[in-house]
């Protein structure tokens, strides 16, 4: 005759807009051991556990109640241990994490999806193996950070976005209303003795979208930050650069250089600016500025910078207004 114990627990932990949440719990049985904790300002957070002889299986999850709020979550399983932790001051922060062993089937992993607008975001995520941080301090834009967290591996990616520039017709003089949009961002990842790092900071009244990701795995990773805008002329962009550094390699900065299209109109007024004559100006540009091509399977960089359209933009088959481009990407990849 065979005696089973069963034990299933509940939790439920709900709070107000201004407390503060702590808690902790730990679940075995004689094959698996798993553990989560809880620490933050201004977040809910529930949970379940389920123990018996034959499975383990402990879930928990939250999100803020406050623009302003802070979260740690760990979760371990065995040997493996997860991490999430995330702080804004006008945002919203959720995460989540499970851990279940049943018969031949483990698996654990975490989760997390921040957001913020008009201000600061900086989030960590980590496994045994690799670590990885960023800061980032939007004005007039958003971001929104999604990241999946296993025992052997971290991917996440963040898309951010600008407000409308101005259309041109009036140009600022004062240098904070050209201030008024921006964003500058500091992605970091630490892991197998090796770090890489890349900083991006646009401001000015101008319009853009940008992304960036970090792809970890059990041996290497790989990180990339894309920045592509628009504003109405030059004087109007106070602040485009992108640095990128990693263990071993030197610092490379963006942009490099300028296209200067309006030199080419003054020997030939009658030149057609079309997305050939574009694309052939942008792999001069890029050939001219390039680093050691030896390097191109460590490290990548494209860009395209200051393509400043004139005339009748439509005529010339773009689907864009006149003005100002600009176009960044950066890509490390450590093995």
């Amino acid at each position: 005759m065979k005696t089973k114990l069963s034990i299933i627990i509940m939790m439920f932990l709900l709070t107000d807009a201004s407390a503060d949440v702590s808690f902790s719990c730990s679940i075995y049985n004689s094959d698996d051991y798993s553990s989560q904790s809880i620490s933050g300002e201004n977040i809910t957070f529930d949970g379940n556990a389920m123990l018996d002889g034959e499975s383990v299986s402990l879930q928990g999850g939250g999100s803020s109640t406050s623009p302003q709020s802070s979260y740690s979550y760990g979760l371990s399983f065995n040997d493996d241990q997860m991490e999430a932790w995330a702080q804004t001051d006008s945002g919203h922060l959720a995460w989540g994490g499970k851990a279940i062993a049943w018969c031949d089937v483990s698996n654990a992993s975490v989760s997390s999806k921040s957001a913020v607008s008009d201000g600061s975001l900086t989030t960590n995520y980590k496994n045994s193996n690799i670590q990885v941080t960023s800061q980032v301090e939007t004005i007039g834009s958003k971001f929104q950070d999604t990241a999946r967290i296993s025992p052997n591996s971290i991917f996440s990616q963040g898309i951010g976005i600008t407000d409308a520039v101005s259309d041109g017709s009036e140009i600022s003089l004062d240098s904070q209303e050209r201030e008024s949009k921006g964003v500058d961002q500091t992605l970091l990842v630490d892991g197998f003795g090796k770090q890489s790092r890349i900083d991006s900071r646009i401001y000015g009244d101008t319009s853009f979208q940008w992304m960036s990701g970090v792809n970890a795995g059990l041996s290497s990773f790989s990180l990339g930050m894309d920045v592509a805008g628009r504003c109405s002329d030059e004087f109007n962009l106070t602040t485009l650069e992108m640095i990128g550094s990693a263990t071993g390699f030197p610092t490379q900065k963006l942009p490099a250089g300028r296209i200067d299209i309006k030199r080419l109109f003054e020997p030939n007024p009658n030149l057609t600016i079309d997305d050939d004559f574009v694309e052939k100006e942008i792999e001069k540009f890029n050939q001219e500025n390039s680093i050691d091509q030896s390097l191109n399977n460590w490290y990548n960089v494209e860009q395209t910078t200051y393509v400043n359209l004139t005339g009748d933009a439509s005529a010339q088959g773009w689907d864009k207004q006149p003005g100002l481009y600009y176009k960044m990407k950066m890509d490390f990849k450590v093995e």
